[in-house]
């Protein structure tokens, strides 16, 4: 259902669910999955185009975010996180159980998802 209402502002969600605020983190949700599953043209203006760079900001948005980028060698994931939450070891983990998952997925797609293993070997 979700790309049935992708159109909805967020800040009607906001208006609508009037969750507590706090500045600490964001109204909604604090974790974030983003599927870039299309390709993405430079765009060329007249006789000018368009670079695309990556930023790396070093303050993160919300408390965790997973970008998947489809490329024709595979996806590509960058992990996002809060520092004051989270060191890189334990991300470097939460990694690994990510990549175990999505093997298991890959591997046994006719298995419900409780059923798959998600731990990775310490």
């Amino acid at each position: 259902k979700a790309y049935e209402y992708q159109d909805i502002p967020f800040e009607k969600i906001v208006e609508v669910v009037q969750p507590e605020r706090s500045t600490s983190h964001s109204p909604i949700f604090q974790t974030m999955f983003i599927l870039q599953n299309m390709k993405q043209e430079v765009p060329v203006l007249s006789s000018r185009s368009i670079e695309m760079i990556e930023s790396h900001s070093p303050i993160a948005k919300f408390d965790l975010s997973v970008m998947a980028v489809e490329t024709e060698e595979g996806l590509l994931f960058t992990f996002e996180y809060n520092k004051d939450l989270f060191n890189a070891t334990t991300i470097e983990r939460m990694a690994g159980h990510f990549e175990k998952w999505l093997h298991e997925v890959s591997h046994r797609p006719q298995n419900p998802l409780h059923d798959l293993s998600m731990l990775s070997e310490p």
